[in-house]
């Protein structure tokens, strides 16, 4: 089997264990925080405080449907500041850590998935310089709220399958059909035949209990006089339970081998009056089809 390139691992990533999907392979939280600085000596009467923040973050547990996300956002405070005198200090610095964490719910999540930080900023930012009469504040403290965006990306797994001879399973489905003809036919002068080619059937979902297969049938319906051969695509559905592990949840992984026709019975309605003919060709088939894995597992 070819390897799989990185675009088709990371689409395959839209498929997650428990038969659960996403639209993104990517995942963001925000927290809001408060701070509350004093600043003194005071700041200068009508001087620009400057501010610069620098976000440490990490990814603490990864849980049942849930990222838990910690981090410190280091504030560095710069202003002109007055002191008792009434002389002016140049360069005054404050420093604070403000702790602050988040979660991500993921629904389908595991302990055993694996993450990782792909972008971490500071998205929006508000402060003011407040008087206060604590003390040791000298009556100015920098209050203020800045919210943070957290992304993390899953980290997908992607190995050889073990004992993958199981993963072969199939099932059957009774398909109905209806042929109209204008003019009525003669039955005596119909034979019917079922084209089935397992290249036209494709697994489209797969969960750990049951896999959907689609595809098309023709009909072929030819005639002992003139009459032109008449052809008809039918769609089909078919069902096949299984019990299958969460690595093998992506219907890339799993392909049709085998589809034939088991049996079919037709019969002929809505005849013509009094003449022998019929308008109508009423026909089922119970047909099979064998699903089996192509061997290559995403967890």
């Amino acid at each position: 089997m070819p390897d799989i390139n990185n675009e088709a691992k990371e689409a395959a990533m839209d498929l997650i264990e428990n038969g659960c999907r996403t639209n993104d392979y990517t995942h963001s939280c925000e927290s809001m925080i408060d701070f509350r600085i004093c600043l003194f000596p005071p700041p200068k009467k009508n001087t620009k405080v400057n501010q610069c923040a620098c976000v440490e973050v990490k990814i603490e547990k990864v849980c049942k449907g849930k990222i838990i996300i910690g981090g410190i956002v280091h504030k560095t405070i710069r202003y002109i500041a007055t002191t008792q005198d009434g002389r002016y200090c140049r360069d005054c610095t404050k420093e604070e850590d403000i702790p602050f964490s988040c979660f991500i719910d993921i629904e389908c999540s595991n302990y055993d998935d694996k993450f990782k930080m792909l972008n971490c900023s500071i998205i929006c930012s508000y402060s003011e310089i407040v008087n206060t009469e604590d003390g040791c504040c000298s009556n100015a403290v920098l209050e203020g709220k800045d919210i943070i965006k957290v992304t993390v990306k899953r980290i997908p797994c992607f190995h050889k399958c073990p004992d993958i001879d199981r993963y072969r399973f199939c099932s059957k489905a009774v398909v109905d059909a209806e042929i109209c003809f204008v003019p009525s036919v003669n039955p005596d002068k119909v034979s019917v035949a079922v084209s089935i080619d397992p290249n036209n059937f494709k697994v489209k979902l797969v969960c750990c209990d049951l896999i959907l297969v689609c595809g098309v049938i023709t009909k072929i319906v030819t005639f002992t006089d003139d009459t032109p051969t008449v052809k008809k695509e039918i769609s089909v559905q078919v069902n096949v339970p299984v019990n299958i592990k969460k690595c093998y949840l992506c219907p890339e992984q799993w392909k049709v081998t085998k589809a034939k026709v088991c049996a079919g019975c037709f019969d002929f309605t809505c005849p013509s009056k009094d003449t022998g003919l019929f308008h109508k060709l009423v026909e089922k088939d119970i047909i099979e089809v064998v699903v089996e894995n192509e061997q290559q597992c995403f967890i």
